[in-house]
């Protein structure tokens, strides 16, 4: 069917009306709050009443589960604060504890340096016996006795010394 001249204008006129009176073309997209899409100002007045609403509901629901992930975001940054106080309080003590132990190596160190001795320290499968019986040492297991004596502020039982542990060999 073709229009004539006269009701193409009519059309015309009738759609110009529309646009001036606020009825303006619909919001051809969709916008999706839940992917960071939101409406401008000038596409959400464009909106009817129920997409505007619908709209509404939904930043209303991502507002609302943004605060709780706010929430429990928070929450989980308390317990993690709440443990890092624990875990400064033994690292401090650790750091005591290794400046005690350094303290201590370096008096062992001097006090063998000035007795003429030497610093030596325990390995795998050590024990004053073997220590004792190395060529490097006395060559006699039967002297065990005498690194113990030398060490005892350093070990409490004979029979039970350490990889790691420094002990003094008195000459």
């Amino acid at each position: 069917m073709r229009l004539g001249h006269g009701a193409t204008a009519a059309m015309i006129v009738v759609l110009g009306f529309g646009a001036l009176c606020g009825c303006g073309k619909p919001v051809l997209r969709i916008a999706d709050a839940s992917l960071g899409d939101y409406f401008t100002a000038k596409e959400y007045e464009k909106l009817r009443e129920e997409q505007r609403q619908e709209y509404c509901q939904e930043l209303a629901e991502q507002d609302s589960m943004y605060r709780e992930e706010i929430a429990d975001a928070r929450s989980a940054a308390d317990r993690y604060s709440g443990r890092a106080i624990g875990v400064r309080a033994a690292a401090d003590s650790l750091a005591r504890l290794a400046d005690s132990l350094e303290a201590n190596v370096a008096t062992m160190r001097e006090a063998s340096a000035t007795a003429g001795g030497a610093v030596i320290a325990v390995g795998p499968g050590d024990s004053l016996w073997r220590i004792a019986a190395r060529k490097t040492i006395y060559g006699d297991g039967r002297r065990w006795n005498e690194l113990y004596e030398a060490n005892r502020d350093r070990i409490r039982d004979a029979d039970r010394i350490y990889p790691g542990q420094e002990l003094v060999v008195p000459r």
